[in-house]
């Protein structure tokens, strides 16, 4: 019987096929990425008589949830990106908090030294503990400027790494695209599974790497876009990522998508993926190396103030103590006009430890916030006269710009690394005052006075002055006056203030000069141990110590943060991995009833076959006779 011949073949074929895709799906129950298939059957339309003509394989489909493959692919972008923020925000914070190599120890031994100096000026032992101190407390900042800034080269490392990765991965996705294509054109239309799982987990690892969004085609391709909607990948064509030296800094790369030769800057755009960490963590690392460069150079700045208040020990006006810091400025490499900035520093309190850019637009100068692009405010015109002056800055502009002109300042990014000590002889701190003020023996009252700088760049301020009181209420400065006396303000001239305990009276005569060599006076070593309490930085209201433990804590609360996030999201994915496996996976018991569910089948169809042999047979026996 032919119709039952044809049900039983059609049977023995089908489930043929099942046992294929059984086997085949055993086999690669451990592979990475593979999606469980199943055969698809469909019973064959009646020929007239009304009873069906046997079983068709519809072909084999894989297990998949698209949405839940959607899931997957940002998970991975979102684990790329907060996973390599956080290795970068453990690191720093690992090296501000870390006993051994943290500056806290450093800047208590250096504060702490110069306390002792008050207590003996004159010693030479107590001087040369406050040189050695001041050495380590800059070795300490040029450790962890060092240390910020190789972060950094960890990261031109990687960005170069990665967009070396990306452009393989999608060259790979193409080749695979037209394989699809042509495996579907050489099947009639049936998807080839095993190519679309490798698409799968390519398309996931380039996610990794950074955010993507897919397209399908009718053709069976699958295009890939990144940030801001650029090609990586149509059909067959792979496009490419690149990295260009930053125009600014040569030694800092800027991602760009190369489209046929024209260079598209992504960087900001890019939100997902290990790029985006990276590029993330280069802002970080901008941003602590700035703070950390702040505090350097306020303490340097600082120290040399005080010093400078003071005489020496060879009664010499005190120099700097550290090296002064320099602030970094970066031209733009398309600049097209003459003008140079020199930047120093104006207000250490109004440091913010930001990156700026300062243009010219033709007709005046403009500064912004490096990162976010915001204006910031300025007074003056940037002549050496009237600089130009903003968040703590001076700066002096020379040359001729041309509109359009640009540059970078890094205003303390890189005073960390740079900090020195500049004092090599003990001799040259400065703890006596730089002034004193000496009552005359005849003086007829008990009045006593104290004096302090006010302007140590006075060209008189070392210029023996004498105060004489010509009544209880008046005086005269050096043979000029006579002047009012008011005690709450005290009597000022040459740079300096005299201040007077008691009352003076008429006849009281004041000797101020400056201070001898050796004079075993505490004035300014009281001074330098002061700045060290004082509210210098953030508008002058946090010490140096605060600020230090502000860095120190903002560093641990980011790492702890984004240390949650990344469990939280490694939590998600995990869910999602487990979703994919109940839908995808390959569970080998149902695999193993699968097969022996298919085997009967197919013995049971190859009975048919013998049964319509037989019957043939028969009927073929009976006709002959």
């Amino acid at each position: 019987m032919p119709d039952l011949l044809g049900i039983g073949t059609s049977a023995l074929n089908a489930y043929k096929r099942a046992l294929d895709t059984t086997g085949h799906n055993i086999s690669n129950a451990t592979t990475p990425g593979y999606t469980r298939q199943q055969t698809g059957f469909v019973s064959q339309v009646p020929a007239g008589t009304g009873i069906g003509s046997g079983v068709r394989s519809t072909g084999v489909e894989r297990l998949l949830s698209e949405a839940i493959n959607q899931r997957l692919t940002f998970d991975a972008a979102t684990l790329g990106r907060l996973e390599t923020l956080e290795t970068s925000a453990r690191r720093i914070d690992q090296l501000y908090s870390d006993s051994g190599i943290g500056l806290a120890s450093d800047l208590d031994a250096f504060f702490n030294s110069l306390s002792q100096l008050a207590s003996d000026p004159a010693s030479g032992a107590v001087r040369s503990e406050v040189l050695g101190y001041a050495e380590s407390l800059a070795a300490g900042f040029n450790r962890a400027g060092g240390e910020l800034a190789r972060l950094g080269e960890e990261v031109e490392a990687g960005l170069a790494q990665a967009v070396a990765d990306i452009n393989q991965l999608a060259r790979d996705i193409a080749d695979i695209n037209d394989s699809i294509v042509r495996a579907r054109g050489s099947s009639g239309g049936q998807p080839p599974n095993d190519l679309l799982d490798q698409r799968d987990r390519l398309i996931n690892e380039l996610a990794g790497l950074v955010d993507v969004r897919t397209v399908d085609a009718d053709d069976g391709s699958r295009n890939v876009f990144i940030a801001g909607g650029q090609p990586l990948v149509l059909g067959a064509e792979a496009n490419r990522l690149a990295l260009q030296a930053d125009p600014y800094q040569a030694e800092r790369s800027r991602l760009v998508f190369d489209a046929g030769g024209q260079a598209l800057p992504v960087g900001d755009q890019i939100s997902g993926g290990r790029v985006a960490g990276l590029l993330g963590s280069r802002t970080t690392l901008d941003a602590e190396a700035g703070r950390l460069g702040r505090l350097a150079a306020a303490i340097s700045l600082s120290i040399n103030a005080a010093n400078a208040g003071g005489v020496d020990a060879a009664g010499q006006p005190g120099g700097n103590i550290f090296t002064v810091p320099v602030v970094d400025v970066r031209g733009h490499a398309d600049n097209g006009g003459s003008a140079d900035v020199a930047v120093g520093y104006a207000d250490v309190g109004d440091l913010t430890g930001r990156g700026y850019v300062l243009s010219f637009d033709g007709s005046a100068w403009q500064l912004a916030d490096a990162v976010t692009g915001a204006g910031v405010a300025v007074a003056g015109t940037g002549t050496p006269g009237d600089p130009l002056v903003a968040d703590g800055l001076s700066l002096t502009i020379s040359g001729s710009p041309a509109a359009g002109d640009r540059f970078l300042i890094r205003s303390t990014q890189d005073a960390a690394a740079d900090m020195g000590v500049a004092l090599t002889d003990t001799t040259g701190i400065a703890a006596a005052g730089r002034l004193r003020v000496a009552a005359d023996t005849g003086n007829p009252g008990s009045a006593t006075g104290s004096v302090s700088v006010l302007d140590a760049a006075d060209a008189a301020l070392d210029t023996p002055t004498t105060i004489s009181f010509t009544s209880d209420t008046e005086y005269t400065v050096g043979g000029a006056g006579p002047f009012t006396y008011d005690a709450a303000t005290g009597i000022t001239a040459n740079g300096w203030r005299v201040m007077f305990g008691g009352a003076p009276e008429a006849g009281d005569v004041f000797n101020v000069g400056p201070t001898g060599a050796n004079s075993g006076d505490n004035r300014n070593a009281l001074a330098l141990a002061a700045v060290g309490n004082a509210p210098l930085l953030a508008g002058g209201t946090r010490t140096l110590s605060a600020e230090n433990a502000e860095m120190i804590g903002a560093a641990g609360n980011r790492a702890r943060q984004l240390g949650r996030q990344t469990e939280a999201a490694a939590a998600v994915n995990q869910q999602n991995v487990a979703e994919r496996e109940a839908v995808s996976g390959v569970n080998l018991d149902e695999e193993a009833a699968d097969l022996l569910r298919f085997q009967q089948a197919y013995q049971a169809a190859a009975r048919i076959i013998a049964v319509a042999d037989e019957t043939f047979q028969t009927l073929l026996a009976a006709v002959g006779r």
